[in-house]
């Protein structure tokens, strides 16, 4: 076996044990409590029967608005309304399983949305079905079904006509809730209208067509209030909120922000509350006479309740003595003295609490151990002196471990390093091959003492913290700056390369590696050279690629910041509606013609009037506006061709290449203009034609005993480009600390999926609508991996740096029970990096099968 094969293997051996021991205890379900604690004594019914309205992806500003929902507007003076902020997961099946279980989601229910099951346990739905008094049945979509269909005392009809079913399964949800009510064939019911969300993800939610059908679940609401019987309580709510464009899926303020309100029997008129989206759960056992499950972590809200004097008190000591079992079971540490019944802390248990095991500490700390020393000894035998990489890397491993075993101190220290992680390997990868002087020592010395001193100010007039992450991003800054001025290494790599070499394979398995910030290194680099070029002959005619490229990072560095420009403005690009009115038409008019520059320029060496690939794209904007099924499967049809042509091209030695230079990426573009349009085409096509000519502008100055980093690391460093211009990942936020990464980096939740009705315009299946969105993400992945093997990069170091990203996510893990939001990323990151292995890995085998070295279409 060759070195390449070894380090593949290693590294998925490495994996085993982590994701044998690990890994099934993060993912797995938490256990509960399977305490239950019957209602006092002296509490009687507050309801003789509950009716549980569940609006899909109507935010609490949406809900409670005059003008979109009037009719239940008309009844708030009359009710108690809560004001609920929903988990970090805002998925239709997280939040309806929290609202209805009161168990929060472990972090892995994002990925299982669509198949979501009941957490185990009991919980206040069940409870009623097993109570004689009550009899339970629901209505709506798959998502209750999945939760509560196996449960043959609970009767579940599915109402759910696919995604394009936007107003008859709603008719349906409520024609059976009005002849269960009139026949009194239940008394607990729930009822759930999700034509809102999938109008929503189809139109958007600023659009007429969005409300239009606000106004009519309105009306299916009030038919149902005005048919409630007396003394029965109503709660009309929603799972999550929606972004103007229909995504939901991420922490944004607007998904997570839900109104309930309450209307009937033991209500409370007028009260308006704060609260978690999981009182909900804890609500239905005060006002049914239930028991209260230890495993729900809500609270009941008492003060929308009209209850007798004494009663609250008598309530909320049960409720705290089910939170106090829950706490203990889950061993809640917040530093103080223990947990009482008899005293009420309601903020001591208001956090999601986890648990890091030691044994998954310990495996953690000797898989980068492992790793280190597998580092140390190819280092030794490719440069020798191993044991100064061994100590190098030791330290740079206590500093890692040292991060992530104080997340309770401070969250912001391990993305900082992280983010020093990520440029430097960027800066390495783009570093020039040549002499390290004196001059360069002298500079270097200043910049440094300079960093030192202002880490030094900040700690002396602030904390440990905000030095530490000052310095890191003082560090990104400083490695961004050295890049543009086009400095080489120091003359340390010279003289102890084993060193570099152990430290960059570190910084690549640090799960906490933060992919934005390759974008200021990448903009010194290519800010450099534009200056270079224009000093050299100060005519814009003189630039190259590299200024289109400097071009997008800067984007990249300026827009994606969400919570300092109060969105990703890349982001806000995507979702663009061309057809949204006459400034987001004539933009996307701009963006289509300088798309069909960029593609003239690829292909013919300069600019040509009326390119033809113009005229293709606003015929791929036509089919957009049109929405017509066999339309859009006759374009679709048209790129298979293309598509099964090129490989066909690849594949068969006795071709020179049936497609014209440029076909394909034309087709690509377009492809990515009708899933997700003129923004990301434009984007895409950008980074496909620059990565060659980044290849050629780096070659003939690059470092050679670094060679195999800049193979690892351009392919990630393209790939995090074109990620970021879709608006996929967010940059940095303000913070205690100053300025800082942001948490939730990259976020499946911010992916478009209005794309995905293109070719089942009626009713598509989430399967259809996934494959959709995600197969010209593929493509556009798999061309990049094409175009730099074509330019001469072996992608087998980039492999490997995705491979190590992957150990060093599930290394991690063993620090983040305790953290869903980084259970959530480091699964994602993961993710992402084996999807960019498999995809290159096909390439790479497409490659092999092909035996041809010919011209390829992505060639420059």
């Amino acid at each position: 076996m060759n070195e390449r094969g070894l380090a593949a293997l290693l590294i998925a051996l490495m994996t085993l044990p982590l994701l044998a021991h690990t890994a099934p205890y993060v993912y797995g379900n938490p256990e509960e409590p399977n305490a239950v604690f019957p209602a006092p004594e002296s509490h009687e019914p507050l309801s003789k029967g509950v009716v549980l309205i569940l609006l899909d992806g109507v935010g609490e500003s949406i809900m409670l608005d005059e003008n979109k929902m009037p009719k239940l507007h008309d009844r708030l003076t009359g009710s108690a309304v809560l004001s609920l902020t929903t988990g970090p997961i805002t998925l239709s099946a997280t939040a309806t399983s929290e609202m209805m279980t009161g168990v929060p989601n472990a972090p892995v229910d994002g990925f299982r949305n669509f198949r979501l099951s009941h957490p185990g346990g009991t919980d206040p739905w069940l409870s009623a079905a097993e109570d004689p008094r009550y009899t339970v049945g629901m209505v709506g979509s798959y998502v209750m079904g999945n939760l509560y269909d196996p449960f043959p005392e609970i009767e579940f009809v599915n109402t759910f006509g696919g995604n394009g079913d936007y107003y008859d399964g709603d008719a349906e949800t409520t024609r059976l809730g009005l002849e269960w009510l009139e026949e009194r064939r239940h008394n607990v019911m729930a009822l759930h209208y999700s034509g809102t969300d999938k109008v929503g993800h189809h139109w958007g939610i600023e659009t007429e067509t969005y409300h239009k059908k606000l106004l009519h679940v309105d009306g299916q609401v009030d038919q149902v209030l005005n048919a409630l019987p007396s003394g029965w309580t109503a709660i009309v709510t929603a799972d999550h909120g929606m972004t103007s464009t229909g995504s939901h899926g991420s922490s944004e303020a607007v998904t997570r922000e839900v109104a309930a309100v309450l209307i009937g029997g033991g209500v409370r008129q007028g009260v308006t509350l704060d609260g978690h989206q999981r009182d909900l759960a804890a609500l239905l056992p005060a006002l049914l006479d239930l028991p209260f499950p230890a495993q729900l972590h809500g609270q009941i809200p008492l003060d929308a309740l009209a209850l007798l004097p004494g009663e609250a008190e008598r309530l909320e000591a049960w409720n705290w003595q089910a939170a106090v079992e829950r706490a203990t079971f889950h061993q809640v540490q917040d530093g103080g003295p223990p947990l009482d019944a008899s005293t009420i802390e309601w903020s001591r248990v208001q956090s999601d609490e986890g648990l890091n095991r030691p044994s998954d500490v310990a495996l953690s700390a000797v898989t980068w151990a492992v790793l280190l020393g597998l580092a140390a000894r190819w280092a030794h035998r490719r440069h020798g002196g191993g044991w100064y990489g061994a100590l190098a890397g030791g330290a740079g491993l206590i500093v890692l471990l040292s991060a992530q075993a104080s997340l309770g101190w401070s969250a912001m220290v391990p993305r900082g390093l992280g983010a020093v992680a990520a440029a430097a390997l960027t800066r390495l990868a783009l570093a020039p091959d040549g002499d390290w002087t004196d001059g360069h020592a002298r500079a270097d010395r200043r910049e440094i003492g300079g960093l030192l001193g202002l880490t030094f100010l900040v700690l002396l007039f602030g904390d440990a913290s905000q030095a530490i992450v000052v310095g890191c991003m003082g560090s990104v800054g400083l490695l961004a700056f050295r890049a543009g001025q086009n400095r080489p290494l120091p003359s340390w790599n010279a003289s102890a390369p084993a060193v570099g070499a152990v430290l960059v394979l570190l910084a690549a398995s640090y799960g906490s590696l933060r992919v934005w910030f390759v974008l200021p290194v990448l903009f010194g680099w290519g800010f450099g050279r534009v200056v270079e070029r224009l000093r050299t002959s100060p005519s814009i005619a003189s630039l190259d690629w590299t200024a289109g490229l400097t071009a997008l990072a800067a984007l990249g560095l300026l827009l994606p910041h969400r919570r300092i420009l109060d969105g990703n403005l890349l982001l806000e690009l995507v979702r663009m509606d061309p057809f949204g009115g006459v400034t987001s038409g004539l933009f996307s008019l701009v963006l289509l013609a300088l798309t069909a520059g960029v593609w003239t320029l690829h292909v013919h060496g300069h600019l040509r009037p009326m390119s033809p690939v113009l005229w293709m794209l606003i015929t791929v904007m036509a089919v957009r506006f049109a929405r017509t099924t066999f339309v859009d499967w006759v374009v679709l049809g048209i790129l298979l061709v293309v598509y099964m042509t090129a490989a066909r091209d690849v594949l068969d030695k006795s071709r020179s290449g049936t497609l014209p230079k440029g076909v394909f990426e034309a087709a690509l573009t377009g492809h990515m203009l009708l899933i997700w349009g003129p923004w990301a085409a434009l984007t895409s096509l950008c980074v496909l034609v620059v990565a060659p000519r980044l290849v050629e502008a780096t070659g003939d100055r690059q470092v050679t005993r670094y060679l195999w980093v800049t193979h690892a690391v351009l392919p990630w460093v393209l790939v995090a480009t074109w990620w970021t211009m879709l608006g996929q990942v967010d940059g940095v936020q303000t913070c205690h600390e100053g300025l800082c990464p942001y948490p939730r980096e990259l976020d499946p939740g911010t992916v478009v999926l209005n794309g995905g009705y293109v070719g089942a315009r009626g009713n598509p299946s989430d399967q259809w609508i996934g494959v959709m969105v995600v197969m010209p993400l593929l493509v556009v992945i798999g061309s990049l991996c094409w175009a730099f093997m074509r330019a001469g990069v072996d992608l087998r170091p980039y492999l490997t740096l995705q491979g190590l990203l992957i150990v060093g996510c599930l290394a991690t893990l063993a620090f983040a029970p305790s953290y869903p939001r980084l259970v959530f990323a480091l699964s994602y990151n993961a993710l992402f990096a084996a999807l960019q292995i498999v995809v290159a890995a096909a390439v790479m085998l497409l490659d092999a099968q092909s035996g041809q070295k010919h011209q390829f279409a992505l060639s420059a």
